[in-house]
């Protein structure tokens, strides 16, 4: 079987799940760089542990889904929920609960739409993994 994910859908999650893991890491790096900076101007002192911790959370979960996607492992679409959905609820609860209200109105709507996206991709290419599986007597 090929190792590649079938049609536009499949390349389309394997693109939102890397572009998700790079986020992961830029956040760490971000995280890292001001860790020292955060406290002094008044952030709390726990901050930049929990970005540097959410960062990298966000960058395993999407990259191990991604490599799974790529390998067709058969866990695969279930570590890709399991990703998408951390990812998608840590970002809208943190935005909710820890962000500054004058700093929640920002990108809302592209954040919005990219996350639908993201779910909509992802439910496309599960139920067209699904049907395939029951053609070719694949699945289990």
């Amino acid at each position: 079987m090929s190792r590649k994910p079938r049609g536009f859908l499949g390349w389309l999650v394997l693109l939102l799940l890397l572009w998700n893991a790079g986020s992961g890491i830029l956040r760490m790096v971000g995280a890292w760089q001001q860790r020292a900076l955060l406290p002094q101007i008044g952030m709390p002192g726990w901050l930049p542990w929990y970005l540097l911790a959410a960062g990298a959370l966000t960058a395993l979960l999407n990259l191990g889904a991604f490599l799974s996607i790529y390998a067709r492992r058969k866990q695969a679409i279930l570590l890709a929920w399991v990703a998408l959905v951390v990812t998608v609820s840590g970002y809208w609860l943190e935005r909710l609960l820890l962000w500054a209200p004058e700093q929640r109105g920002g990108n809302v709507l592209f954040m919005a739409v990219f996350h639908v996206l993201c779910l909509a991709a992802l439910g496309g290419y599960t139920y067209r993994e699904s049907k395939k599986r029951g053609e070719d007597g694949s699945g289990d």
